[in-house]
């Protein structure tokens, strides 16, 4: 098992790819990015992983998933990562 740090952008239901049964661990900015970071299996199947990055004052879609972290950026903004699970039947390099 390692941790891997992923770049997230802002806005709901985006897929970032990442080994199969990762577990996300937080989310903060890093240089001018808000990155997220996980504890993967590097040698796991990659799957695509639905991650939401709602900001403050917005409105929460139904179903993004588990609340994780919250990061406030440089520009005094807050932002608040949830963590839909896998994208079921998306893989990569073979079976879904």
């Amino acid at each position: 098992m390692r941790i891997f740090k992923y770049e997230v952008e802002v806005g709901a239901r985006q897929r970032v790819s990442m080994p199969a049964g990762a577990v996300v661990l937080g989310m903060q900015q890093q240089g001018e990015c808000l990155v997220m970071w996980a504890i993967v299996d590097p040698s796991a199947k990659l799957v695509y992983r639905a991650v939401s990055v709602i900001g403050t004052g917005w409105e929460v879609p139904e179903g993004v998933g588990r609340y994780v972290a919250t990061a406030q950026t440089g520009d005094g903004l807050v932002w608040h990562l949830f963590d839909g699970g896998r994208v079921m039947g998306a893989s990569y390099g073979g079976e879904s």
